[in-house]
């Protein structure tokens, strides 16, 4: 018994519901594509996507009114967070890959890190203008402070592990009077007349950085050799947003008179 010849389905034929549930798949994977395309062309041409930023909160302040400020006035759909800690956290969390940019002061010798810039940052003796200190007329030894309050940052920050390593060289031992994880803190202890800190000028907020504040030099040649670095994770490769920003960043670090406010 021969078998009828297969018929082509007639014109206005529904699908069958295995047929529909393709066409539906087919049609979702294609705007899914197409979606993709999008979004790989706007990360491509850095009109979105997201960046994390970890910084000393020294940092902060400069940041916000010059690098953050230019980028985000002109990429407004690109979302970044801020995130501030001490050296060590900085470190870990660029390390890690929870964070692609990070700024600090002279981060340890590590070989998972890239120093994309560094800029010479002392540390000098902050006082008011009328302080003693100021009438010495000379580079300051740390033994010059021992007999005035001071004010210093916890130890996971650079800039007093540089501190502890030159009260050694010098056998000098500083009693803090305050001991703080905020910059902003140590110079509102200065303004406030309460004494000295020793920190970078740099890490002073804009409306404290007055010429009421005075910077002393220091003698201790440790306390010249430190650096503030922009840095990301050595092999990383950043999104096309993420290097734009970093350049910014460089690009006005490397303006040694950016890192000058004017005085007011």
């Amino acid at each position: 018994m021969r078998r009828a010849p297969a018929r082509a389905a007639r014109p206005g034929v529904a699908p069958t519901d295995a047929g529909e549930l393709l066409a539906s798949y087919l049609r979702r994977q294609q705007s899914q594509k197409q979606q993709l395309l999008a979004q790989l062309d706007s990360i491509r041409k850095i009109e979105s996507g997201h960046i994390d930023i970890v910084a000393g909160e020294g940092f902060v302040d400069w940041l916000m009114r010059n690098s953050l400020r230019t980028f985000m006035q002109s990429h407004p759909r690109i979302t970044i967070a801020l995130d501030v800690g001490g050296s060590d956290e900085i470190v870990k969390r660029i390390v890690d890959e929870r964070a692609h940019i990070g700024m600090l002061f002279q981060p340890p010798t590590d070989e998972r890190l890239r120093s994309h810039h560094s800029h010479p940052q002392p540390i000098q003796t902050l006082v008011l203008a009328t302080h003693p200190l100021t009438r010495l007329g000379r580079p300051l030894k740390l033994a010059d402070l021992q007999a005035y309050p001071g004010a210093t940052l916890h130890h996971g920050f650079g800039v007093r592990q540089h501190i502890e390593a030159a009260e050694i060289s010098e056998g000098v031992r500083l009693n803090a009077l305050l001991t703080t994880s905020s910059f902003s803190a140590l110079g509102h202890f200065v303004a406030a007349g309460l004494g000295y800190a020793l920190s970078t000028r740099l890490s002073l907020p804009a409306h404290l950085d007055t010429a009421e504040i005075s910077a002393l030099p220091m003698k201790n040649p440790l306390l010249h050799q430190g650096r503030t670095h922009v840095i990301s994770r050595h092999g990383r490769v950043l999104s096309p947003a993420a290097m734009e920003l970093l350049r910014q960043i460089v690009s006005d670090t490397e303006v040694v008179d950016s890192f000058k406010r004017p005085r007011r």
